[in-house]
């Protein structure tokens, strides 16, 4: 019993942190607005699309996105909700000594759903170590770029810092433009004479 309070109790913050914290933005980036990258969310606008109509072409773009779509989809309410969880393999580079470095991103998205648009929505990310790569990291980490973590205490810049977030940050500005082309020009179902 103890313990079932205890997860009920961390799974109410949870929630009540992961809306507090949530942050509108037309794409992904690090602002004074919006200082953390998880939890970052857009808002897909399509006029005239249903709940049912933008849950469907969801469903449809994973499908059509991803290798192993059944692997992909991590949560799915019919018509309310939708949680994918992919891998962008390299996706988080930066130059290290003049040599490029690049990790495997993981992230979770939820995309919710509404009359005329939905909310797609950044709820978790972790980068792969290989390891040795990194003195005490290895597998996946959780990983969150923070604008207070991408300057040094004198205000100059962590350049590998902002060029990982930015490769991280374009990946995923590139699945969600991908998702609203979609949204716009779904596959088409015509009739074939085959």
């Amino acid at each position: 019993m103890k313990n079932l309070l205890k997860i009920l109790s961390l799974l109410l913050f949870t929630l009540l942190s992961t809306s507090i914290f949530a942050q509108k933005v037309d794409q992904f980036i690090l602002s004074a607005t919006s200082p953390s990258l998880v939890n970052q969310f857009l808002v897909l606008d399509k006029e005239g699309m249903s709940v049912e109509d933008g849950y469907k072409m969801v469903t449809e773009w994973v499908n059509v996105t991803y290798n192993t779509p059944k692997e992909v989809i991590k949560g799915d309410v019919e018509n309310e909700y939708i949680r994918i969880q992919g891998v962008g393999k390299n996706m988080s580079c930066s130059m290290m000594m003049g040599v490029p470095s690049c990790q495997d991103i993981q992230y979770s998205i939820s995309v919710e759903f509404k009359e005329g648009k939905l909310k797609f929505q950044l709820t978790n990310l972790e980068r792969y170590y290989t390891p040795g790569e990194i003195a005490g990291l290895s597998g996946w980490v959780g990983y969150d770029p923070q604008l207070a973590d991408m300057f040094k205490k004198n205000g100059k810049p962590y350049k590998v810092r902002i060029e990982a977030a930015e490769s991280t940050m374009a990946h995923l500005n590139d699945l969600a433009d991908n998702l609203a082309a979609y949204l716009e020009n779904p596959l088409a179902k015509e009739e074939d004479d085959w």
